[in-house]
């Protein structure tokens, strides 16, 4: 919606400035502009949306009603704003509507619409760097979600998953593998010497079944293989960073270096909220780096308990 706003903006900054009078092609990028302004319209209510679903994801609570009021107060508080902006700059260029305009009210309209190409390039840079319900990644949480509301409820307030699923032994730095099998097979010895299973030759049965049905990577550079059933004694979860990305099979192509093994009961809901809570934690802006770029097993597990802890408080 921005691009199409700053092409017709541009367009018409572009025949204002040249010897081209065309009606027509004047029309047309008001259109176009136009039809980004409603774009946009859309877009944001969509938006609104997606964050109440997030909401719900993070807080187990949906709040449609203050979002979407926060919403309107925004956006009426913008128009006002806007109409008052456009009333004084009209009024300090002396605009009389009918009249023929004067050199320097030209030159302002065409300044505002300089402007206004900015505040779109502004807009597409916030977007773009700092509002992240958007993507793969996202499509995930929105299936996370899915689930709570099919009766897997995950309450916030109660005692850590991951905190009690993570353990020292589990953790693998900078492992050097070359292939995903490796990889997969270093976890599960992990979760086996951890006596997190029940079966291991069961769990890696499932795992491989479930990773054929549907690649472990989810996208980033992160997978997350998971299987749950009678094998597994209890929720647990190990973790490998790679000294290599290897590919997973992730939709938007990246090959993974961050690796999260999910093994849990066949109780319906430690396997929904374990996978809930890591995403929440993987979701936390710029975290995933902090695990890339940690010294050791301790770093890696001390980082995570800690985003953990902040995401409850």
């Amino acid at each position: 919606s921005c691009l199409l706003m700053l092409f017709g903006y541009s367009c018409m900054i572009f025949l204002n400035y040249t010897s081209v009078q065309s009606i027509n092609a004047l029309s047309f990028a008001y259109c176009i502009a136009s039809f980004g302004m409603a774009w946009s319209q859309a877009s944001t209510t969509v938006m609104t949306a997606d964050c109440v679903d997030y909401g719900e994801f993070r807080l187990n609570v949906r709040s449609e009603g203050l979002v979407f009021s926060i919403q309107t107060a925004g956006a009426k508080l913008g128009t006002s704003i806007a109409l008052i902006l456009s009333g004084t700059a009209m009024a300090l260029v002396s605009y009389l509507p009918g009249a023929m305009p004067i050199t320097s009210q030209i030159y302002s309209f065409r300044a505002s619409q300089i402007i206004v190409c900015l505040l779109m390039v502004l807009m597409i840079f916030i977007y773009l760097n700092y509002y992240k319900l958007h993507g793969i990644f996202f499509q995930k949480v929105l299936d996370v979600v899915e689930q709570f509301k099919n009766g897997f409820i995950f309450n916030n307030k109660q005692q850590s998953p991951v905190r009690y699923a993570l353990n020292k032994d589990a953790i693998l730095h900078n492992l050097d593998a070359d292939t995903q099998d490796e990889v997969i097979n270093a976890l599960i010895d992990k979760l086996d010497e951890v006596n997190a299973l029940n079966s291991r030759q069961e769990f890696a049965k499932c795992l491989k079944q479930k990773m054929e049905l549907a690649p472990a990577g989810i996208a980033l550079g992160i997978a997350i293989p998971h299987a749950n059933g009678d094998f597994v004694r209890r929720a647990a979860l190990a973790v490998a960073t790679l000294k290599k990305p290897l590919d997973f099979g992730s939709p938007d192509g990246r090959k993974c270096d961050l690796v999260f093994l999910i093994a849990a009961p066949n109780n319906g809901k430690s396997h929904i909220n374990l996978l809930g809570r890591l995403s929440l934690i993987l979701n936390e802006n710029g975290f995933p780096d902090k695990l890339r770029t940690a010294g050791s097993e301790a770093e890696i597990i001390n980082r995570i308990l800690k985003c953990e802890q902040h995401l409850i408080i």
